[in-house]
């Protein structure tokens, strides 16, 4: 099962926002999705989400593995369910603590290493040019 929908481009409060709503949903084995589907129902395999960045627009995706024998439609049912009550009842205080601890651990360990995907050189790259401004990742 693959889902996407066109969000917000880069450099925006949205995107921001929208990561801490993917980790939520399905970016850790902890996430809603992973703890509903592949630990409590076993439905899938695997099941995750993310965001692809871009300068124009950038694009939200849900993807997911199903077990061989278990029906889609099921799957499909449940991740509705779950980023529809996401989405209406927001995250736990424990959830949203964890989604931000994660994303600055992910970023901190990024920045650690010079070249490489997410090291400073991609840093300030991104942010020079999606931004205009080299240092927009300490805001």
């Amino acid at each position: 099962i693959y889902r996407d929908w066109n969000v917000p481009q880069v450099g925006t409060a949205d995107i921001d926002q929208l990561q801490l709503f993917s980790e939520v949903l399905g970016g850790a084995k902890s996430s809603r999705l992973s703890q509903r589907l592949q630990h409590q129902d076993k439905l899938v395999d695997s099941i995750g989400s993310g965001l692809s960045t871009s300068q124009l627009g950038s694009n939200f995706v849900i993807v997911a593995t199903v077990k061989q024998g278990q029906d889609p439609a099921k799957v499909e049912k449940i991740i509705d369910e779950e980023l529809d009550r996401l989405i209406k009842q927001g995250p736990t205080a424990a959830e949203l603590e964890r989604a931000k601890t994660g994303a600055r651990a992910g970023f901190i360990r990024g920045i650690e290493r010079i070249g490489g995907f997410g090291g400073k050189a991609d840093a300030l790259a991104e942010c020079a040019v999606f931004t205009g401004d080299p240092g927009c990742f300490r805001t």
